[in-house]
């Protein structure tokens, strides 16, 4: 079974065919966008800010999921509560320190910067516990 390829035709469409794949594979690869990549925003890039695109409705989900816990969680797990910026979770934090832990919704009403609306949006993303 150790059949050579007489044909130079069929050996030359073989080569062909395997480069073309190869190079269809590679040109795949490299605009293929990977899952989390950081875009720049050109209307925030203009003034120095950078803005993350990295399937933010998925680290919605996964929190609502999961929840924040606003009696532990730091600067950084606060701002991935949707709604909740750098000052506002400072704002969290402050409180927490200075009042104490939540007990329920309505303590985070006593928060600058939360009001109905914005404790509505949040709600599904908190937890509590100590």
């Amino acid at each position: 079974m150790n059949e050579k390829i007489r044909d130079p035709i069929s050996k030359n469409a073989l080569l062909i065919i395997g480069a073309v794949l190869m190079v269809l594979v590679t040109v795949y690869n490299i605009f293929l966008v990977p899952r989390g990549e950081i875009l720049i925003d050109r209307a925030s890039s203009a003034s120095g800010e950078e803005s993350l695109d990295t399937k933010s409705s998925e680290i919605s989900e996964t929190v609502a999921e999961i929840g924040v816990n606003v009696n532990t969680a730091d600067c950084e797990e606060l701002e991935k509560i949707p709604g909740v910026g750098r000052v506002l979770a400072e704002n969290i934090i402050k409180y927490r320190e200075e009042i104490g832990t939540f007990k329920d919704y309505d303590d985070l009403l006593n928060v600058p910067g939360i009001g109905d609306k914005k404790l509505e949006n949040i709600k599904k993303y908190i937890i509590f516990s100590d």
